[in-house]
């Protein structure tokens, strides 16, 4: 019985330190090459997108910007929309600098469209109602804008707001257009498919349900009708059949980190790679 018993508690160690060691290495990640092994125990960091600050949370009305040191003038580079306009601030900072006076207006799930009022997002109209009295105010140079499209009405309140900026004199206005939305997280999507020579991963992982390719010609031939400039985000990332998903050399990072976003390092790539277009 002693024998057993020893046993026991033998196998019982054993199975604890070995589920502690694969929780605390993410699934053993040390079986995978080093490119692997760097973006599976990759850990994002949104600070760039300054929360709570410049970029509201649910629970934050307009008046939150105040906060926000960014403020409009006839000169500002406005960034407006959800979190999809907020994971561009990395890399408009990093390629840019202060060359661009950017003002950050954006919140979480509210689109940069005027007059869509949101149940699950009840400061939403408001924040986007203020944010279009700043612009008519100060007729910023430049608007950029860019969101989670698929998820919105945007056929219904796109060109009423594209029709506002152009009355309020704006001379630049940039649609950014739908990212790569995947299955699974682009991480897990990595570690299940592995690592090509490309760097990508198959086009055939994304979303099917957010019909992305049918709402970036949609906003394509919006941004022509109206001479407005168009960043392409599927152009930019992906092939027919493949989507970039690893940059970096010494340290290999994921391009997006969670089914959409982009990774700070991810936005200054993208941002590198569209430069010409926004400061055109």
């Amino acid at each position: 019985k002693r024998v057993k018993l020893q046993f026991n508690i033998v196998l019982f160690s054993s199975t604890l330190a070995l589920c502690l060691f694969v929780m605390f290495t993410k699934g053993v990640s040390f079986r995978f090459s080093d490119t692997l092994k760097q973006v599976v125990e990759y850990r994002m960091d949104n600070s760039p997108w300054r929360p709570d600050i410049c970029f509201l949370n649910p629970d934050q009305d307009y008046s939150a910007f105040s906060k926000c040191q960014d403020k409009m003038t006839e000169k500002s580079f406005v960034v407006w929309g959800d979190s999809h306009a907020a994971h561009l601030m990395p890399g408009l900072k990093s390629v840019f600098g202060n060359s661009l006076n950017i003002t950050q207006r954006t919140a979480s799930l509210c689109p940069p469209i005027i007059g869509l009022q949101k149940d699950d997002r009840p400061y939403c109209k408001d924040i986007n109602d203020m944010v279009a009295k700043e612009i008519s105010d100060n007729k910023p140079t430049t608007v950029l804008m860019s969101a989670l499209w698929p998820v919105y009405p945007m056929r219904d309140y796109l060109p009423e707001t594209i029709k506002f900026l152009k009355d309020n004199k704006v001379k630049n206005i940039i649609i950014v257009g739908p990212f790569p939305v995947w299955k699974k997280t682009m991480i897990d999507t990595i570690e299940d498919m592995g690592i090509n020579s490309g760097r990508t991963v198959p086009w055939s992982m994304t979303d099917e349900t957010r019909n992305l390719r049918d709402n970036d010609k949609y906003l394509r031939e919006l941004a022509k009708e109206h001479s407005l400039t168009y960043i392409s985000p599927l152009e930019t990332m992906c092939t027919e059949s493949y989507c970039k998903a690893i940059i970096g050399n010494r340290i290999a990072y994921p391009i997006q980190y969670d089914n959409a976003h982009l990774t700070p390092e991810g936005s200054g790539w993208f941002i590198e790679e569209v430069k010409k277009q926004i400061s055109k």
